[in-house]
């Protein structure tokens, strides 16, 4: 079906619109507050069977916004819709029924698992929430998707202690796909894993894509997965979007100089020659109220007094490309068109 009965096209999956969080910090009783904008103007949509990778440095934001989507943290500003219907903070019935939709693979599977309880019963336990364990098959699917994640059954009747740190990872997994959501978050759930046990996940999260049209919203800070698990990538720095895309067009042809140097410091990822990549200097600077502007223009070597006085948009530069640079949006870089000690990679 290609619309809705009152002729509007069909709601996204998942739409996020300008979506902030900003949080207040104060060092001392009479200094002045700080604002931390750890989200700041955030947009993108995801539709059924599509895999979005949000990628960028540690304390871009990334997380954040996966917390946001849950209804997990409380947002400043924007919206956040699963097919249409908004998601809240602290409406715990709505969170509930929201939770059959979406679920959460949490980075750290030591914070996500109840020590004292027993695996088993730790994957089964949503299925009890939702009230779909009236067949008595619960047990069965919780076995069938341990042995998909090439875990032993026996592993059910042990506790979390008892575990490697890639079986915890698994086991978190294995507790998120049991309820078959429509809408997968994945936070770095591959990073315990060692590559061969990647692979298998990997193959296992494309499997039970196509099987159910689940939708996956992939946090990663590792290009070569992206390649593997996505179709299209937002790059993320310091709470913004600043270039989003096809993956095949944003890894062979970054825009953005955030992104040529992401690119650039996994050897072999893009096809095009490296010289291409833009040098960066110094630090990230702190998401505060402080900073004006790109908040990328302390680092860039292209920036111009313009990136220090005003915040770009997210503009079109081709089909489904959009990027966040004044440089850029004035025309797309070339390796021949930088300046030239950037264009010999020095």
């Amino acid at each position: 079906m290609t619309g809705s009965c009152n002729g509007r096209p069909p709601a996204p999956l998942l739409e996020v619109v300008n979506l902030a969080c900003h949080f207040g910090q104060r060092r001392h009783p009479l200094a002045q507050r700080r604002i931390i904008r750890a989200v700041d103007d955030v947009t993108f949509t995801l539709e059924p069977g599509e895999s979005l990778a949000l990628v960028g440095e540690s304390g871009s934001g990334k997380t954040t916004v996966a917390r946001l989507v849950l209804g997990i943290l409380p947002r400043t500003s924007g919206d956040v819709r699963v097919r249409g219907e908004p998601v809240s903070f602290g409406d715990e019935t709505r969170r509930k029924a929201l939770s059959r939709s979406v679920q959460m693979i949490f980075q750290n599977p030591l914070d996500a698992l109840d020590p004292l309880v027993r695996v088993r019963n730790q994957i089964i336990e949503p299925l009890h929430i939702h009230g779909l364990n009236g067949s008595g098959g619960h047990m069965a699917r919780a076995s069938a998707i341990m042995a998909d994640l090439g875990l032993e059954s026996t592993l059910l009747s042990r506790y979390p202690h008892e575990l490697s740190g890639g079986q915890l990872q698994r086991v978190v997994i294995a507790r998120a796909l049991v309820l078959e959501p429509q809408i997968l978050v994945c936070d770095e759930p591959l990073s315990a894993l060692d590559v061969s046990i990647q692979a298998q996940t990997i193959d296992i999260l494309k499997r039970q894509q196509r099987a159910t049209g689940m939708a996956y919203l992939f946090i990663t800070h590792d290009l070569r997965v992206v390649r593997h698990m996505a179709e299209r990538i937002a790059v993320m720095y310091l709470g913004r979007l600043v270039e989003e895309g096809p993956v095949e067009t944003v890894l062979h042809a970054p825009q953005h100089p955030y992104t040529r140097a992401l690119v650039a410091s996994v050897p072999g990822l893009s096809r095009r020659d490296r010289t291409r990549s833009v040098p960066l200097s110094g630090e990230p600077p702190k998401a505060s109220s402080a900073l004006r502007g790109c908040r990328f223009h302390p680092r860039c070597p292209l920036a111009e007094p313009r990136c220090r006085a005003e915040v770009p948009e997210l503009l079109p530069i081709g089909e489904q490309h959009r990027v966040s640079c004044h440089v850029v949006c004035e025309g797309p870089m070339q390796s021949e068109t930088l300046p030239p000690h950037i264009a010999r990679g020095r």
